[in-house]
């Protein structure tokens, strides 16, 4: 029997790895439309960039805030805003 321990950073490392898989299909996605103009691919890939970079930025904040004692409205609405 795996202990607590140890299922918990199975845990977070199986959500870590899935994380990066649907990061890998989410470019797989964008990817396979064949009909796109390379330019308008380009500046496709550009937004969705921004929108992974603001959403590990969110989630980093959620994170933070979780282990914070006093947590301002201020940073709470700073994460709602990357992660939405």
């Amino acid at each position: 029997m795996i202990q607590k321990d140890a299922r918990n950073h199975l845990g977070i490392s199986q959500a870590i790895l899935l994380g990066d898989m649907v990061y890998a299909w989410a470019y797989e996605a964008l990817y396979d439309t064949y009909d796109f103009p390379i330019k308008q691919l380009h500046v496709a890939q550009k937004y969705m960039q921004e929108m992974i970079e603001e959403v590990v930025v969110g989630q980093m904040l959620d994170v933070d805030t979780m282990c914070g004692e006093h947590v301002t409205t201020a940073q709470l609405e700073e994460k709602n805003h990357y992660k939405s």
